[in-house]
């Protein structure tokens, strides 16, 4: 029956076929072999919907003829939302031997392109660190991508930076951190996010001064990677800073509050009895438990 969806003449048959394998992998029922190749062969359907519904149950079956299928289908593709789900579906295979048509596509100029190019660079690199050529054409795509403006909508332009920035962090080099610091100025607050995230990942002490700015950030996710940032990087001499965000005077978020007590529990575990009495008479009279904690 489902073979029968899938090769049926009518586009609109065959795309809910796509949905009946999608629920058969979701149920993780056993898909034929002549069902995976019928869905490798739809990765070049007429149907630009059924391309892009079956490049990714193709991902799902995770073997060399697969990845074969979605380079050979985005060799020929010209529709953008397509050659964004090749892009995703190559990041969920994370095959070194995708790496050429990743990084070429990190310089698309449609942003959602770019960004699930950049997302798919960082899952492979995550699996396997990049040889220093290919680390050193990525690095390069990266920068430049993320300092081109594209051709879609903001929303487009705001997720391609955070893609960009975001596997700026699992990737890890030096040319980075010029952007990510920059970044932490961003208008948007998932891109600040990113930025601080990235910096923890492969950030230097040196990041921590432009990190600390951001733990009275408007956005309540920025604040708590912030901090959490601050412990990673700067250690104890921050830790006047993440111990404020404690004080319910200056953090009336309570899950933020949170944090900031265990990151600082942390910095002072081991600590000396001096540095301990120091932090204690900082806290005198506050109204929480963390005066008594230290």
């Amino acid at each position: 029956l489902l073979l029968g969806f899938l090769s049926d003449p009518v586009a609109d048959a065959r795309l809910a076929g796509t949905g009946l394998a999608e629920a058969k992998i979701a149920d993780a029922q056993e898909i034929s072999a002549k069902l995976q190749t019928r869905i490798r062969a739809m990765v070049k359907d007429p149907d630009p919907r059924v391309r892009q519904a079956s490049v990714l149950l193709v991902a799902h079956q995770g073997d060399a003829e697969a990845l074969g299928a979605l380079l050979s289908g985005l060799k020929t593709e010209d529709v953008q939302p397509v050659r964004q789900a090749i892009m995703t579906a190559l990041g969920h295979l994370r095959s070194p031997d995708a790496l050429d048509e990743v990084v070429i596509e990190i310089s698309s100029s449609y942003d959602s392109v770019a960004g699930a190019a950049a997302l798919a660079l960082g899952r492979i690199a995550s699996a396997k660190p990049l040889d220093e050529k290919v680390l050193a054409l990525a690095s390069s795509a990266l920068v430049k991508r993320y300092r081109r403006k594209g051709q879609e909508d903001q929303a487009a332009a705001v997720a391609m930076r955070e893609a960009v920035l975001t596997a700026m962090g699992v990737v890890g080099h030096k040319s980075f951190h010029p952007v990510l610091r920059s970044a932490l100025k961003d208008t948007e607050a998932t891109v600040r996010l990113a930025a601080v995230s990235s910096l923890a990942q492969s950030g230097l002490p040196a990041d921590a001064d432009a990190i600390a700015a951001l733990v009275g950030d408007s956005d309540r996710g920025v604040r708590v990677a912030s901090i959490s940032a601050l412990g990673k990087l700067g250690g104890r001499k921050y830790l006047a800073t993440i111990l404020k965000r404690t004080d319910p005077k200056a953090e009336t978020d309570q899950a933020v509050r949170k944090q900031a007590r265990q990151v600082a529990m942390e910095l002072l575990a081991g600590a000396d009895a001096e540095t301990l009495e120091a932090e204690a008479q900082r806290l005198v009279g506050r109204p929480d438990d963390i005066h008594q904690r230290i």
